[in-house]
């Protein structure tokens, strides 16, 4: 009668077939130590493709943003005294100073917005590339084990100085 087998993962590179002892009535009859590959690391996920996209959208805005305040300065360098009245100049330089504070404080908040994004990208990608996997404890043993009859059997690995029940 074949008992199933035992499967032990992540153990120790310091391991060998010879290193397994069996308790029982029972007989060893397949020893496999096999290297673990790691799972593939996945490289997108729904989130971090809606950080990027609105990592996009948010630079540009701030691009266009920008732009609307280097126009604004750019009409305001423009003025001709030839076409702007004395009595106006005040409502222009009150114009252009509340569109230049408006636009001031929306590439403020843009930038914060768009440093967050970043940061929130990268706390996904390393989110995404999950836990570090020691490579160290990268094999599994398999262990074949036959008995004649039902009972009890303990089945170790030996490395090092440790026991693994």
């Amino acid at each position: 009668m074949r008992v199933p087998i035992f499967d032990f993962l992540r153990i120790p590179t310091s391991v060998h077939a010879r290193s397994v002892e069996g308790r029982g009535a029972a007989t060893i009859h397949d020893v496999t130590i096999s290297t673990i590959s790691s799972p593939p690391i996945p490289t997108t996920s729904p989130a971090l493709i809606s950080l990027l996209a609105k990592e996009k959208h948010t630079e540009k805005a701030l691009t266009r943003t920008r732009k609307s305040l280097a126009s604004l300065e750019a009409y305001l360098a423009s003025m001709n005294i030839e076409h702007l009245a004395v009595s106006n100049v005040r409502g222009v330089m009150q114009e252009y100073e509340t569109s230049a504070a408006e636009l001031d404080e929306k590439v403020t908040e843009l930038e914060d917005e768009l440093k967050e994004t970043q940061d929130a990208i990268q706390e996904e990608k390393k989110r995404l590339s999950g836990p570090t996997i020691n490579e160290k404890l990268n094999l599994k043993a398999t262990i074949g084990v036959f008995a004649d009859f039902e009972g009890e059997i303990k089945v170790a690995l030996i490395y090092g100085a440790c026991l693994l029940v």
